[in-house]
């Protein structure tokens, strides 16, 4: 262990010490005497280990020095020399001023302005995403306010790869030898089973969350007990704990706070396109409403336009059942006809425009879990239940269901567009809820934080239940930002607009009342899997008159 005024390498004199991890680890502050300029040394050593470990970690070493060193990117540091010397291994890094957000939060005593924490989270994600799509994926392990600086300009720095690892080198077996920070850690790292790039996000979203409510989440251990003993998970949602937060900003360091790896978003880019939604548009995020909207109850239009009046007379039933492999699939009948989408109450809604549906039958009830085994063979959902909707159910996987329910019944299956959607969840009412909400549907005031058996609310005037709240329910459409050009006929819109989103409309148990109005849209990400995201299916009534 070097001292203070210790020259290394005829070059770089130790200035002082400035953290120790347990004998292993160590970082110094020094002076390169070659160029005058002040660097970060960091050393590791590997004494303590068994000597079948130490030579692995040894040869990882100087495997990891080369990858780091090749590293260049704004909010990283520069690594610019490593070596040996005495029973040290040594990495050289550049110096980076200002304080670290362990260091500010302490001095807050408070959270940080959302608008602040969501500017490093997306530039710490760009970081992820270029350290997890080298050839040899690095890991870094260690993500923590502490390893977080903010420079004078005011830009956020990833610092410390003392942990970090190549996770094509196979040393999984090992790759808790290190050390890891219990409060940031995935449970995988805490075991020891390995680490790969759902590990660095689900440090980052622990981050995020101690960045945002001014307290550590719960750690891994603790989270991972409470559920082994039947005892709730005592992660809190971030909004639960400062409003200001928006839903979907809380629901993804939520999901990226998932104790499976497989539940939390695949990649850095993924959960980067979702937390994007938050600051791209002063429209609705699918998962959001930016603050609690508290209405009037609507009650049910006295004076109302005409009901939507068929476009054909049709010779089907007003409703069918499809037998899924002995779980049975309620289909109800929806007239179509002319009626008018879209509201004045938000930007996205705009213009209100005629629309003119053609007949279709839509599911009774969100797709259950009951019925997603029995065509898909698996269970996605967080809360489990066969009579409960599925959730965390990606775009193209609904996509997929509707496929092999094709195959199965024979009959033309897919996902409704966003106008066949509204007009089956308006039921030829103009107001809000065709009723209160609490007669409705399930959102955040009542739904104690989780999703409900379908059907226990009350239905619409078409036998549709669960339209408001509960999960949110894809739509086949592509996201446009308002109603201007979208389609007359009720087709779904899929041309132009962010093909990188797709529609969910109706609202969930994790939303506020707001979201769940008949003419609200909302957006999400195809490839991430929420908590309160299913989907609904339709058939076109002229497919089965064929």
């Amino acid at each position: 262990m070097p001292m203070d005024g210790t020259v290394l390498q005829n070059r770089y004199r130790v200035l002082r010490k400035l953290s120790d991890k347990g004998g292993m680890g160590i970082v110094y502050q020094a002076e390169d005497q070659r160029l005058g300029s002040t660097v970060i040394v960091k050393e590791t050593r590997y004494l303590q280990m068994k000597l079948e470990v130490r030579d692995l970690m040894l040869k990882a070493f100087f495997r990891e020095a080369r990858l780091l060193a090749n590293l260049q990117h704004p909010a990283l540091p520069r690594v610019s020399d490593y070596f040996a010397e005495g029973d040290g291994h040594f990495l050289v890094m550049e110096f980076i001023r200002g304080k670290d957000l362990e260091e500010m939060l302490t001095e807050r005593g408070a959270a940080f302005p959302v608008d602040d924490v969501l500017r490093w989270a997306d530039r710490l994600l760009e970081v992820l995403e270029y350290l997890h799509s080298h050839d040899e994926p690095i890991i870094h392990r260690d993500i923590k306010p502490a390893n977080l600086k903010l420079t004078p300009r005011d830009e956020i720095m990833l610092l410390d790869f003392g942990l970090a690892k190549g996770a094509a080198e196979g040393l999984q077996p090992a790759s808790s030898v290190f050390g890891y920070t219990k409060q940031y850690a995935p449970l995988e790292q805490i075991k020891g089973k390995g680490t790969d790039a759902r590990s660095d996000l689900f440090s980052l979203a622990a981050t995020l969350y101690h960045l945002l409510t001014g307290a550590a989440a719960p750690d891994a251990i603790e989270r991972v007990t409470e559920v082994a003993t039947g005892n709730p998970d005592p992660l809190k949602p971030v909004k639960f704990l400062n409003r200001a937060v928006q839903e979907n900003l809380s629901a993804v360091i939520s999901i990226a706070l998932a104790l499976k790896p497989d539940d939390r978003p695949a990649t850095a880019a993924a959960m980067r396109q979702a937390l994007r939604l938050v600051t791209q548009s002063p429209q609705p995020s699918p998962i959001i409403v930016s603050s609690v909207i508290v209405d009037e109850p609507t009650k049910i239009v006295r004076q109302q336009p005409p009901r939507p009046q068929p476009a054909a007379k049709s010779k089907s039933p007003e409703s069918f059942t499809d037998n899924l492999n002995g779980v049975r699939l309620e289909m109800v009948y929806v007239p179509g006809g002319k009626f008018i989408m879209g509201s004045e109450k938000d930007d996205s809604e705009k213009p209100p425009h005629e629309v003119n549906v053609l007949p279709f039958y839509i599911g009774k009830f969100p797709i259950t879990q009951a019925q997603w085994k029995a065509v898909m063979g698996d269970n996605p959902s967080k809360f489990k239940g066969d009579d409960l909707p599925v959730e965390r159910v990606q775009w193209d996987a609904a996509k997929e269901f509707c496929q092999k329910l094709q195959q199965l019944t024979n009959k033309a299956y897919r996902l409704p567009s966003e106008a066949e959607w509204e007009i089956a969840c308006r039921a030829g009412t103009t107001g809000d809820y065709p009723g209160t909400l609490d007669e409705m549907g399930w959102y955040w005031e009542n739904s104690d934080s989780k999703t409900h058996t379908v059907g226990q609310k009350n239905s619409n005037a078409y036998g549709l239940h669960d339209m408001h709240g509960n999960v949110w329910e894809w739509c086949e459409d592509v996201w446009h930002d308002n109603y201007k050009s979208a389609p007359a006929d009720g087709s779904a819109w899929l041309s132009e607009g962010d093909s990188g989103l797709r529609v969910v409309r109706g609202g969930s148990w994790y939303n506020y009342q707001d979201a769940s109005r008949s003419t609200n849209r909302g957006r999400n990400v195809p490839s991430i899997r929420f908590f309160n995201i299913g989907f609904r299916v339709v058939v076109s009534a002229r497919t089965l008159n064929t």
